[in-house]
């Protein structure tokens, strides 16, 4: 299997996608460069064709700020942010109970 069709089957029979973004990765997917640029192709083509599962890909902020690590595509998205050290636990708490579906409040 090649790595575009690698690429292609793994996003779409995943039921969640997490999107590691910093500078380099926002700036590669925005000029739409190497294998960034054709992710950003399935990840984009995936949202408008699943508009009611918001839920599957999930942006994570893992260095830099906002405006400058997520991608375009992305920041309309809500983010989990992974760059405070002492706030990571509260982060992977929020991202496990993002994919099993368990609200911190019930």
């Amino acid at each position: 299997m090649n790595l575009q069709q690698y690429m292609e089957s793994a996003i779409s029979s995943s039921h969640h996608v997490l999107l590691v973004c910093t500078p380099p990765f926002a700036s590669k997917a925005n000029q739409g460069s190497g294998g960034v640029g054709y992710e950003k192709g399935i990840v984009t083509g995936e949202m408008f064709t699943n508009a009611d599962d918001d839920a599957k890909f999930i942006p994570i902020l893992r260095n830099g700020v906002p405006s400058d690590a997520l991608p375009i595509f992305m920041k309309s998205r809500v983010f989990l942010d992974f760059t405070e050290k002492t706030a990571y636990t509260e982060s992977l708490e929020n991202l496990l109970r993002h994919i099993h579906k368990a609200p911190r409040f019930t």
